[in-house]
């Protein structure tokens, strides 16, 4: 039935049928905002896995879209890396994504080191590609 559903094949049975309350029935279409498991499930916030683990906290406004800027994605994916650093307790992934952690930090320092020569009137190659992408 779950299956069903997320195929669009189906509609929950009680679609259209009055709430317990007396209150209007649930709405069938996107208008409403998705239960918390499921807003919590695609990183909306509203359930256990929201801010802070609060359950029903404030969805997080990050959540679901990449920053326009490339120094600001590869700090996304550095944070989220020492998430999963915390998280995980398997050696062989640990070591695997403290490699990554590293290259991505390594980009960083580039941008960094970038921006750095740029201030003292100094262009670098990589900086000019960039500037004019």
């Amino acid at each position: 039935m779950a299956m069903d559903m997320i195929a669009g094949r189906g509609a929950p049975p009680d679609v259209g049928a009055p709430s317990m309350d007396g209150g209007p029935p649930p709405d069938a279409g996107g208008g409403g905002a998705p239960p918390p498991d499921l807003a919590a499930l695609l990183g909306m916030g509203g359930g256990p896995g929201g801010p802070g683990g609060a359950p029903g906290g404030p969805p997080d406004p990050t959540a679901g879209q990449a920053p326009s800027d490339p120094a600001a994605i590869v700090q996304q994916m550095v944070d989220l890396s020492q998430a999963y650093l915390q998280a995980e307790q398997d050696q062989e992934d640990l070591l695997t994504m403290q490699k990554i952690s590293t290259e991505l930090q390594s980009l960083l320092a580039k941008d960094q080191q970038d921006s750095d020569k740029m201030m003292q009137g100094t262009a670098t190659p990589r900086a000019m590609r960039k500037a004019y992408a």
